[in-house]
């Protein structure tokens, strides 16, 4: 998180961080709680991305089923807990004209984690075309035996039903999904089948030019009187 970096970094002073923040708030919508971040086009590193986004973007011009095929349900970004995978999604959904929507598997665990994820594809299909990025895809990678806790085992339990549900596709409100995963997980092959999510992006570390930018990208775009050198 960009404004997290900035709250670590020694330079910004409370009042720094206050306007920041303030300013984040302000730039947030109503579908999601993650801010924009800086345009796919400027990321380096990411050419795997940007050729599976021409893809999307052909396939919602055409709105033919063969060329969501090709391009496929939608993807999997594994990478480190330092890289921001939620902002990255918020590229790509912006890069091919998309609402964005996010949730988490971990505010599944307490409730019915099928009719939590049925609740979030059905909200995205009312403002779609769209893109879901889920959070934490790696609670469901385990078998429910592994499962370190009861809500976990019972979560994973629901996995066949889940991936179901992330596979049921419709042309006419088409719903792309993004899911996040750290570094190294065994990604389970019922997530990776043809019309799921069959794609995985391994996201490289934040390079020093791309930190450099992101935080130069929140600042300009924010409300401040904060200098270049601050």
């Amino acid at each position: 998180d960009p404004v997290d970096i900035l709250v670590n970094t020694p330079v910004a002073d409370d009042e720094i961080v206050s306007e920041i923040r303030a300013s984040v708030s302000r730039r947030i919508d109503g579908l999601s709680d993650i801010p924009r971040g800086m345009p796919l086009s400027s990321w380096s590193g990411l050419e795997h991305i940007k050729s599976w986004v021409g893809e999307l973007q052909q396939a919602l011009v055409t709105g033919e089923r063969a060329f969501w095929q090709l391009a496929g349900r939608g993807a999997l970004f594994e990478g480190s807990p330092l890289i921001n995978k939620g902002e990255i999604a918020r590229s790509v959904a912006d890069a091919c004209g998309l609402s964005f929507l996010n949730t988490s598997t971990h505010s599944w665990i307490d409730n019915n984690p099928l009719a939590c994820l049925s609740e979030q594809i059905q909200r995205a299909r009312d403002h779609a075309p769209a893109l879901l990025f889920i959070e934490g895809m790696d609670l469901l990678q385990l078998n429910e035996l592994q499962a370190t806790d009861v809500q976990t085992a019972a979560l994973r339990r629901q996995l066949h039903p889940l991936v179901d549900l992330i596979g049921q596709f419709d042309v006419s409100a088409p719903v792309v999904i993004i899911g996040s995963v750290g570094q190294q997980v065994e990604i389970n092959p019922l997530l990776m089948q043809p019309g799921r999510l069959e794609r995985t992006f391994v996201l490289p570390d934040y390079s020093n030019e791309d930190a450099a930018a992101r935080l130069k990208h929140l600042v300009s775009s924010l409300e401040h009187t904060i200098s270049e050198d601050e």
